[in-house]
């Protein structure tokens, strides 16, 4: 799957080929000139790949074995009952059906080696700081050393305009929901059309997939659901007008975004860029529900202490994300047209993820992805989805993609598709990438920073 830090990747390998080949002409004569040149175009020519599955050989059920087990999802409709914790208490508490076991439940995480590669025996992970690389010209763009830095995307889709004087469709961004609405119908797999209430009455009968995947191959059925293609979302024309920028006591740099697509619309975001000197690890950040979710995440989460630790940071001003009845009538209509909430929320985090990959300072080869409450639906899905995309996830609240609202009516994370595999989704110690769970409402403390920095300043 063709990745833009691939192509990233790839500049850093053509000038360390131009290098290798103008010293080895320079010490040769004329006769040991086809000789050179054989040398310096002998090195390694591939870009990124996809790290390494997660220990694939050992005590993995595979996507066949599952058992009925209704207990796991008893406390389900609960789950929906302390969501708004910090965010809208008229919505339903997200979905802390999992809070309490998986949250903190991820003692081998923090490890940021074994979280996706159990048997470190054979040393298969591709993003591993490995010992045995012993060459001293360091042409191998997949090794993890300390000088490994990914320079910005080169991105030909992407178009970025100033403009202060631009105003956001939307007053209120709870009641955003009506480009939702107009692109169900084309973004939608028929196949995957659900009548959501229907499914409601019957979701006791949904078998729950136990044991503990192999990674590569629920990578693949991760990937077969979604209703979007990575390689799609990353190639598609791009436009993010820059409506404001400002710098605040910390020194860090706010700015204030509105980022366009044909195909799911305009919605807003904000990024924070360090005071310090680049080149900085990179964040993409999906909040939770609110009127204001980037100025929650950033601010009253305290979000905003990322960027003064020198990450560069961007978190989406969620649309619809309020609760009655904008979210449940953009939920009712994405999932009749065989896609979802969740996953066109995904799709706009993968876009913010372009732009700040685009910035000048940005380290490319570390991207975290982190979330809150609610968004940590979408979270969750990219985190296998988006194979090769980040190098570490932190997540404050698996959901189990089966809340309903109090009144009994879909919300982000109603997602029926998904829901047969949130105890696979959440199963950080198989993520493709180092995973952590943490307290939710603490995606800012000092856990989820040591574990960011473990993975992504090493």
């Amino acid at each position: 799957m063709l990745r833009l830090r691939a192509l990233a990747s790839a500049s850093w390998f053509v000038i360390l080929t131009a290098l290798v080949m103008t010293t080895a002409l320079a010490a040769c004569g004329p006769e040991d000139h086809a000789k050179a040149t054989e040398v310096a175009t002998s090195g390694s020519s591939h870009g990124t790949p996809a790290p390494a599955s997660a220990d694939d050989d050992d005590d993995a059920t595979g996507d066949d074995d599952f058992a009925a087990d209704d207990d796991n999802i008893s406390s389900d409709d609960d789950a929906s009952d302390d969501d708004a914790a910090g965010d809208d208490d008229d919505v339903v508490a997200d979905d802390d059906t999992s809070d309490d076991d998986t949250a903190t439940d991820d003692d081998d995480t923090t490890d940021d080696d074994d979280t996706a590669d159990d048997d470190d025996t054979a040393d298969d992970d591709t993003t591993d700081d490995d010992s045995a690389d012993d060459d001293d010209d360091d042409d191998d763009v997949t090794d993890d050393d300390d000088d490994d830095v990914g320079g910005p995307f080169i991105d030909p889709n992407l178009t970025v305009i100033r403009d202060s004087g631009r105003q956001y469709m939307c007053e209120n961004n709870c009641e955003c929901g009506d480009e939702y609405l107009a692109a169900a119908p084309f973004i939608g797999d028929p196949e995957k059309a659900v009548d959501i209430f229907e499914w409601r009455d019957n979701k006791d009968g949904v078998v729950i997939r136990s044991g503990r995947p192999k990674t590569s191959e629920f990578i693949a059925v991760m990937q077969d659901l979604a209703a979007f293609d990575v390689d799609t979302v990353l190639t598609q024309q791009l436009s993010v007008t820059i409506t404001g920028e400002q710098v605040l006591a910390s020194g860090v740099i706010e700015q204030t975004l509105i980022i366009d697509t044909a195909r799911i619309g305009s919605y807003q975001a904000r990024v924070l860029i360090p005071a310090t000197p680049g080149p900085w690890p990179v964040l993409t950040a999906l909040p939770g529900h609110g009127a204001f979710t980037d100025e929650d995440f950033l601010y009253n989460g305290d979000g905003q202490r990322f960027a003064e630790n020198g990450y560069l940071i961007g978190a989406i001003n969620l649309r619809v994300m309020c609760g009655e009845p904008d979210e449940q009538e953009a939920s009712i209509a994405l999932l009749a047209a065989g896609s979802t909430l969740t996953d066109v929320q995904a799709e706009e985090a993968l876009l913010l993820y372009r732009y700040l990959g685009s910035l000048e300072g940005a380290n490319t080869r570390r991207m975290g992805l982190t979330c809150h409450s609610g968004g940590c639906a979408p979270a969750g899905v990219l985190s296998w989805v988006a194979d090769g995309l980040f190098d570490a996830v932190v997540i404050d609240n698996p959901v189990t993609f089966g809340e309903f609202t109090y009144s009994e009516l879909p919300l982000n994370q109603t997602v029926p598709k998904y829901y047969p595999y949130y105890e696979w989704i959440y199963d950080y110690g198989r993520m493709p990438q180092p995973g952590l769970g943490v307290e939710y409402g603490t995606f800012s403390h000092d856990t989820a920073l040591n574990f960011f920095d473990a993975n992504l300043k090493k």
